[in-house]
C-alpha cells in the first residue's frame, strides 16, 4: 500500500521542553492510523506539525503525498489535500450550520460542486439539515462535532487528521461519532486519528502508534496493540 504521508524524525520544542522526540510514522492509502498515549505524550503536537499551526519545526519532514510540507502555512497545508479536526470542535458559534460549511469550502470556487457537496453533507448528516439555519453554537456538542467533521469533508481533503473527537461526549453520542468515521474512510478517506479513548480508537483503526513523552514506543496492527499486555494496562483499563 503506497504511503500518503511520511513523517520521518520530526523534532519540536516548546521553549526548553523537548515535545517531540524525532518522531517517524506513515499513513498508507486508505489506512486510519491511531495514535494513543497519555495527556502530555505529544500527541496534539504531532498533529499541530503537521497541519502547520505550530509553524517551524527543529528537524525531520513531513512528506504528503510526495509533496514536503516544511515550512508551509496552514492555509497552505489544507491547500495541498490535508485538513484537521480540531479538539473542543471550534466551529463558528455566530454563524449558521450552513454558514459554517461554507468556511470549509472557503479556498475552493466551484460553486456547484460546493451546492452539491453541502446536501450531501446534509445527506450524511440529517441532523445538520434538520438545524440548517440554526446558530453553531447552540448546537449539542455531539451535534458540533459533526458539524465539524462536516466542514472539514468540505474542503475534499485528501487526508483527515482528527483530534480527540469524543472527547465531552455522551457515550451514544461517541459510537455514533465512531460510526461515522468508520463510514468515512470506507469511502476511501485516510485518517490521522488522535484519541484519549484508547479502546474505541483501536477498534476502528488498522494501525496504531503508541507515544509516551514525545517518543513512539510501539507501533503495530490494532488487533496486536488491544491484545498487548502492556498497552492494556497502561491504556485500556485492563
Amino acid at each position: 500500500m503506497p504511503n500518503i504521508l511520511e513523517v520521518n524524525d520530526l523534532r519540536y520544542s516548546y521553549g526548553k521542553i523537548c515535545a517531540l522526540k524525532g518522531i517517524t510514522l506513515h499513513i498508507g492509502e486508505g489506512e486510519i492510523v491511531a495514535l494513543i498515549g497519555a495527556n502530555g505524550a505529544g500527541k496534539t503536537t504531532i498533529l499541530r506539525c503537521l497541519s502547520g499551526l505550530l509553524g517551524d519545526y527543529e528537524s525531520g519532514s513531513v512528506v504528503f503525498m510526495g509533496k514536503t510540507l516544511n515550512g508551509m502555512k496552514p492555509h497552505e497545508v489544507s491547500q495541498s489535500g490535508m485538513t484537521q479536526v480540531l479538539e473542543g470542535r471550534h466551529i463558528f458559534p455566530h454563524l449558521t450550520v450552513k454558514e459554517n460549511l461554507m468556511m470549509g469550502a472557503y479556498l475552493r470556487n466551484d460553486n456547484n460542486g460546493i451546492k452539491n457537496d453541502i446536501e450531501d453533507m446534509y445527506r450524511r448528516f440529517p441532523r445538520l439539515q434538520e438545524r440548517e439555519k440554526q446558530l453553531g453554537g447552540t448546537l449539542s456538542g455531539g451535534e458540533q462535532q459533526m458539524l465539524a467533521i462536516a466542514r472539514a469533508l468540505m474542503s475534499r481533503p485528501k487526508l483527515i487528521l482528527m483530534d480527540e473527537p469524543s472527547l465531552g461526549l455522551a457515550p451514544l453520542i461517541v459510537r455514533e461519532v465512531f460510526r461515522i468515521i468508520r463510514e468515512i474512510n470506507k469511502e476511501g478517506m485516510p485518517i490521522l486519528l488522535v484519541e484519549q479513548n484508547s479502546k474505541a480508537a483501536l477498534s476502528i483503526a488498522d494501525r496504531g502508534y503508541v507515544l509516551e513523552t514525545g517518543e513512539i514506543i510501539m507501533c503495530e496492527k490494532c488487533e496486536d496493540l488491544l491484545n498487548n499486555e502492556r498497552v492494556q494496562k497502561s491504556y485500556l483499563g485492563g
